[in-house]
């Protein structure tokens, strides 16, 4: 039987004085009383009441004959004529029963030790005297109030702590309160200057379409123009800031198709004699049933903002004719399917009619950093990831040497896509207004336009970090994309459900983009020397 179910009332007289235990904190050897003047067992924890009155009343009647640790216990005390236990508890507590003089005892009375110290505060009261009352019903705890932006608190929200992790130790009421107004009125702020950059880039682009429509017959007159050349533009500084501000949309083929030019020498019915060879092998079956599972899963990611290659949309099957036909241009050399391809012959596709955007996918294919990375030929990979490190290391060196030290590179969709799936449709056509005329230069240019734009969340010393806002997947500002959307529709806000680019959720447009290479500096003299040095012989 353990020492704390033998209620301390009933204990009878030690021969020996004990010391107290060496745990207990305090020196006296007499435990605390309780209201009624009773002695309690070790805080209360003994034995349940029922079982401390019939322990009690069995010792008192002479039934039991052990004590603690199976001692005995002695004769039993003479009870009191009426058969109650009060002389024995008089005399327990030292004082004697009316008429009755209590005579002194021979050796001094032993009590139990006083208890051991807790972790936590016991309650006032005596838990044996609290034991058997019920105990209050617990509060319903409401889930949240019906997502953000709905009005009302739930139980639950008028104490959690809104700007502590949960693992943190909670803040004081007041102090997370106020910290959580300051909260809400920077987002409100953040929300407010979110809309007047709106309105700037609104009234910036009617400004634009009005330079566009103000300029229409000096566009017409250059690409009407029998001797129109690259070199041309380039040379005519008033020509190379009108090409800069972009081409408008419906000229948008024709300037493409003249910029890059024909330098393969292809016949204007090449696209016609591949496509019929093409079609020829489906119907028989022929044609690698790999290369055709590869180009429907690139055609359900090939420009999705737009909604056009959709499964039941029409241009997916010129686009999947399209691009059969290229892949049979490519077997006449031993090569065969490319990803990314998808999505540079969809750009090229939507202005220009097939047989012309065939031959602009060819030519442009055939530059010397796109074939590289079309044809997978590793060495000349390798040479111009090199040229851009060394332009880099010389315009963002601490970005540099952070993401050396990670041992992270640029992602090859930005080479092998042009930038089409990193910004905005828009601000890719006119990318690409630049990159036809400049040639692969300008795509170089362009990553670190947008490194630049990006550069303050380059630092950070994570490879898995920075390579999640280099590819636009970063769980954190996607989160708050997310939340910003829920707020957007309670409070019955316009809010762009699709993201255009997949760095649009940081803020890239075209704007921001253009501004950036208005002034950076770029040097197309250093580049070209950086391939020739780089290249392999």
């Amino acid at each position: 039987m353990a020492f704390e179910s033998i209620p301390l009332s009933s204990t009878p007289p030690q021969p020996t004085t004990s010391a107290p235990l060496p745990s207990s904190p305090r020196g006296a050897l007499n435990p605390p009383s309780g209201k009624d003047g009773k002695r309690r067992s070790w805080n209360g924890f003994g034995a349940a009441k029922g079982d401390k009155a019939s322990k009690r009343s069995s010792w008192i009647n002479g039934s039991s004959s052990s004590g603690v640790n199976g001692e005995s216990t002695g004769p039993p005390l003479p009870v009191a004529k009426n058969g109650s236990s009060e002389a024995v508890i008089a005399e327990e507590a030292g004082s004697s029963a009316p008429g009755n003089p209590a005579e002194p005892s021979e050796k001094p009375r032993i009590h139990a030790p006083p208890a051991h110290p807790h972790p936590f505060p016991l309650p006032s009261s005596s838990p044996l005297s609290s034991a058997n009352k019920p105990l209050p019903a617990p509060e319903p705890i409401a889930g949240p109030s019906g997502g953000i932006g709905a009005k009302g608190l739930s139980a639950f929200e008028k104490i959690v702590n809104h700007t502590r992790p949960s693992h943190l130790p909670p803040k004081p009421k007041d102090e997370d309160d106020t910290h959580y107004h300051q909260w809400e009125a920077m987002m409100a702020q953040a929300r407010d200057h979110e809309k007047e950059r709106r309105k700037v880039q609104e009234a910036r682009r009617m400004e634009k379409e009005k330079k566009l429509a103000a300029a229409t017959p000096v566009w017409d007159a250059l690409l009407n123009d029998p001797g129109f050349t690259v070199g041309k533009v380039k040379a005519d500084k008033g020509l190379r800031e009108m090409w800069f501000g972009g081409v408008p949309g419906y000229l948008r083929g024709k300037a493409w198709g003249l910029a890059i030019g024909n330098p393969l020498a292809l016949s204007k019915d090449a696209y016609k004699s591949y496509v019929a060879r093409a079609r020829k092998a489906l119907d028989s079956g022929r044609f690698p049933d790999a290369i055709l599972e590869q180009i429907e899963y690139d055609l359900d990611r090939t420009l999705p903002q737009l909604k056009l290659f959709g499964r039941t949309s029409p241009m997916r099957a010129d686009l999947h004719e399209f691009l059969a036909a290229w892949v049979v241009y490519r077997s006449d050399e031993g090569l065969g399917y490319a990803p990314y391809v998808s999505q540079i012959a969809a750009m090229l596709l939507l202005p220009s009619p097939p047989a012309s955007a065939f031959l602009q996918l060819c030519n442009l294919l055939s530059r010397p950093c796109l074939r590289a990375f079309v044809t997978e030929t590793k060495d000349e990979i390798e040479a111009f990831y090199r040229v851009f490190e060394n332009l880099q290391a010389d315009t963002f060196p601490k970005i540099f040497a952070n993401c050396s030290s990670l041992g992270l590179r640029l992602p090859e969709g930005y080479f092998r896509s042009m930038l089409v799936e990193q910004v905005p449709f828009e601000a890719c056509c006119r990318l690409w207004d630049q990159i036809v005329l400049d040639g692969d230069g300008y795509i170089f240019r362009s990553a670190l336009a947008i490194f630049g734009f990006l550069e303050p969340r380059l630092h950070y010393p994570d490879k898995n970090e920075i390579l999640s806002v280099l590819e636009g997947r970063n769980k954190a500002t996607l989160a708050i994309t997310e939340r910003e959307k829920q707020r957007a529709r309670l409070k019955g806000e316009a809010f762009d459900e699709e993201l255009d680019g997949k760095l649009s959720v940081f803020g890239l447009n075209e704007d921001a983009l253009f501004d950036w290479l208005a002034t950076d500096g770029w040097r197309e003299s250093r580049y070209e020397r950086l391939v020739v040095r780089e290249m392999p012989d």
